[in-house]
Parts: structure tokens; C-alpha cells; sequence
């Protein structure tokens, strides 16, 4: 779905529920890969939807709205879980994302056990390559978009997404080809 901006900036009310529904679900998978406190991750998508429609003026400057509401949502979780980590550290230990099989669900077609390999595959990566995958196939950001979320670099998300795409390669030892298919394939 192509979210309307401009009819956001312009108080278009029912553009904005377009935008409030899509980004919710998309916030709620995003969240749980951080912290499996559901509570918390629906208090910080709450707060960041509703500074998209207080600030909602100024989407008409940011050159990539769903990036930086990602950006955002993501560093509003992430303070969020820091500030209960000090208050009961036995809660929660860190917020290094898990990304577990759901966030892979590959189209019913294919066999299940290579989407158990694939998973196994992924689940071998290192937890910043993980959630470089998970934002550039699952959520279907571009790179730019998962640089800005991750505070890294483009260049380095490139790099970042090839090298876990070569490990990904080498471990299910399937042609390239062949595993962006199935990455793609992502619902």
C-alpha cells in the first residue's frame, strides 16, 4: 500500500487511518523482534502514530516519511526498553532483536522443510544482520530506509545485506538466484 503524505499533511483524516492501520501491524512484527513485552511495544506504536498526525506539517520536508517513522519508532522502543532494563533489569536482558520463524513466512508453496532451512540459515546470522533482512525483505524497505533505521550508513547496509546474503547462500547452498527468490517471497 502507497501511503498518501501529501493527503496526511493536507488533515486528510481518512489517509491518515490508511497510514495508522498499515503502520500499526507493520510496528507490532517489527517490535516483538526487540522485546516480547506486548504492552510496551503497542505504548510506543500509540505515541509514535500519534506524533505522525501532530507533526504531520512537517512530513511534507522529510524526503522519506515510512524511514524516518521507522527511525523513529524504532529509537522510541529501544530508549523504552533501556529505561526498564534499569528499572527491572531481571525483565528484560538486552534488546538484541529475535527473529523467530513467523517473521519468515514464506508463500505456501514451497516445501516446508527449506523454509526450515531457511530459517536455520538466517538464524545463524548475526543479530544486525538478521534485522537488516528482516527490514530490507520482510518489510520491504530500501536500503536507504533500513540505513536510516539501523543509523548506519547505505553503503554499509549494502554491504551488510550482501554479506549475510553470501552466508545465507553458502549455509543452504543454493545459487543466489534462488535464495532472493525465496526471500522475496516474504508475505
Amino acid at each position: 500500500m502507497h501511503i498518501a503524505w501529501k493527503k496526511i499533511v493536507e488533515d486528510d483524516h481518512e489517509a491518515y487511518s490508511a497510514a495508522y492501520l498499515l503502520f500499526y501491524d507493520r510496528f507490532y512484527n517489527y517490535g516483538l523482534r526487540f522485546t516480547t513485552n506486548v504492552s510496551l511495544v503497542e505504548d510506543v506504536i500509540q505515541e509514535v502514530l500519534i506524533m505522525i498526525w501532530l507533526d504531520r506539517k512537517r512530513l511534507a520536508e522529510i524526503s522519506n516519511p515510512e524511514g524516518y517513522f521507522f527511525t523513529t519508532f524504532r529509537r522510541h522502543l529501544f530508549k523504552k526498553i533501556k529505561a526498564l532494563t534499569k528499572q527491572f533489569p531481571l525483565i528484560l536482558d538486552n534488546a538484541e532483536p529475535e527473529f523467530a520463524r513467523e517473521t519468515i513466512l514464506i508463500n505456501q508453496e514451497i516445501d516446508k522443510e527449506l523454509q526450515q532451512k531457511l530459517q536455520g540459515a538466517i538464524d545463524k546470522l548475526s543479530a544486525r544482520q538478521r534485522e537488516a533482512i528482516f527490514l530490507r525483505f520482510y518489510e520491504g524497505l530500501s536500503y536507504q530506509q533500513v540505513a536510516e533505521t539501523l543509523n548506519i550508513t547505505t553503503k554499509a547496509t549494502y554491504k551488510l545485506v550482501a554479506r549475510a546474503l553470501l552466508e545465507l547462500k553458502e549455509i543452504m547452498g543454493l545459487p543466489l538466484s534462488i535464495l532472493l527468490t525465496l526471500l522475496l517471497k516474504f508475505d
